[in-house]
């Protein structure tokens, strides 16, 4: 039987309040990210043309393509694989140019 003092923290070397809002937190950008990028894909394609706030959107875009997911990914601890995210947002998008074939 396991022993509480053997048992690992969730979220070692911080309370469990902290871990929750920063998790929570980082899935709020990571959406806000996705939906801004999703705007970009949509101007490219000429489904939707709409000029508010286009560099905000094209800089989400280039964030998703980049090095800029893992970052965030990794800052927030989140669980996810930024190359699987990243693959199914140019997939569902129609911009199945931009995957990378490893």
């Amino acid at each position: 039987m396991e022993k509480d003092e053997d048992k690992k923290p969730l979220a070692e070397g911080s309370d469990i309040n902290q871990f929750l809002l920063m998790n929570t937190l980082g899935l709020s950008i990571l959406v806000e990210v996705l939906n801004n990028a999703r705007s970009h894909a949509q101007r490219i394609h000429k489904k939707f043309i709409k000029n508010e706030n286009y560099s905000e959107k094209r800089a989400c875009f280039v964030f998703v393509q980049g090095t800029g997911l893992n970052i965030l990914i990794d800052r927030y601890g989140l669980g996810y694989d930024a190359d699987e995210i990243r693959t199914n947002f140019f997939y569902l998008t129609g911009l199945r140019e931009y995957i990378k074939d490893e």
